[in-house]
């Protein structure tokens, strides 16, 4: 659970102004749920030697991201130039 602390002046029962925290339970904790259009939801499995491997988990370093994220980025732009090419 995710809570927002703060704080409000109270007077207490002798007159005098003092802080009490409270925690208020956040409304909306976390990032907004995806739609199920954006979604990822298949997994597609592709045998590499590890050469090949090694050649994409450079590159995914010098781009700065994990594997399955250049590896799909990389292959959704392939499949878009080909089928403008059509």
């Amino acid at each position: 659970m995710y809570y927002n602390n703060s704080f409000k002046i109270v007077v207490d029962n002798k007159g005098l102004l003092c802080y009490v925290n409270y925690v208020v339970k956040a409304k909306h904790p976390g990032r907004p749920v995806k739609t199920a259009k954006d979604r990822r939801s298949k997994i597609l499995q592709v045998r590499l030697t590890p050469d090949e491997f090694k050649t994409i988990e450079a590159v995914a370093r010098e781009k700065v991201t994990d594997v399955s994220t250049w590896a799909r980025s990389a292959i959704v732009h392939a499949a878009r130039q080909e089928q403008s090419q059509d």
